[in-house]
């Protein structure tokens, strides 16, 4: 019984021969020194001071909207936080500063919006948490648009707005850009000189830069004669043709009116006959047809 006693003491003494020299090993590379592993194992449960911060750059600590600062008392050096307001952000000084919102709206929409070169999406866009003063932005589109640069200066706690419209890339002899230019019609019938009896034929001939999606025949009261569509690939250059059967006596009106792949449209000057006797312009005219 006396030896298994000695042998727990000696075994007691080496664990504290291992630990005291643990904590020598540690206390010499702490800059806390006097320390030791027993005053770490016995430390009161209350929080210290955040000793091991022994450099603190005011403002590089922070995340989000919170504000991380750094002080010190004496030789300790602690973290302290404060929360800022909504429209705040933490500046390099630590400290919250008011801050602003820019509301961008382009046409057309869809455009990139860029500022201080910074990506932040597509009009029509709020970007929140800008710094207060002035700012690059530009909005971009494509290579049928010039990009809108300008400098905008951020009010403190407010939304600026801005709207831009871009303007389309203009045609000459260096430059490869295109304009959508509207569709021309015109209108015409044929014979010439219909007799009454007879048919006429009556034509809207039409062309577009891009390409056209329908051409229709049009009486003079707004009517429709006939509507000729188109589908891929639409065409440039197209006629509609429209034919009258036994013409009466009277005068007809008509036109023609264009629509492209743009949607935009033209339309003829109006065109008019009046059908003849004997193959003639010399009939008594009895009735308008508009």
């Amino acid at each position: 019984m006396k030896n298994l006693d000695k042998r727990i003491i000696t075994l007691f003494l080496i664990l504290f021969l291992v630990l005291f020299t643990i904590s020598a090993c540690s206390n010499s590379k702490n800059e806390t020194s006097g320390k030791s592993i027993f005053s770490w194992l016995f430390k009161s449960a209350s929080p210290e001071p955040d000793e091991s911060i022994t450099k603190c750059t005011p403002g590089s600590l922070k995340s989000g909207t919170q504000c991380l600062v750094c002080g010190s008392t004496g030789n300790h050096y602690f973290k302290d936080s404060r929360k800022c307001l909504g429209n705040q952000i933490c500046n390099l000084q630590g400290q919250c500063e008011w801050v602003g919102s820019l509301y961008a709206v382009s046409n057309p929409s869809s455009a990139n919006l860029y500022v201080d070169t910074l990506y932040k999406g597509l009009t029509p866009i709020r970007v929140d948490g800008l710094n207060i003063g002035p700012h690059e932005v530009k909005i971009s589109k494509d290579s049928r648009y010039y990009d809108s640069n300008m400098n905008v200066t951020i009010i403190a706690n407010n939304i600026t707005y801005i709207n831009v419209t871009l303007i389309k890339v203009i045609i000459n002899n260096t430059i490869n850009f295109t304009i959508d230019l509207p569709p021309t019609v015109s209108a015409s019938h044929s014979p010439l000189n219909p007799v009454i009896g007879g048919d006429v034929s009556l034509t809207a001939t039409a062309n577009d830069d891009k390409g056209l999606r329908s051409i229709q025949l049009i009486k003079g009261n707004g009517l429709i004669y006939k509507t000729c569509a188109y589908n891929q690939p639409y065409p440039k250059i197209a006629a509609c043709t429209n034919v009258l059967f036994n013409l009466t006596n009277g005068t007809y009106t008509y036109y023609g009116k264009a629509i492209d792949i743009s949607n935009q449209t033209s339309t003829s000057s109006l065109d008019l006959f009046t059908p003849s006797k004997n193959n003639t312009n010399t009939s008594v005219q009895s009735k308008i047809f508009y």
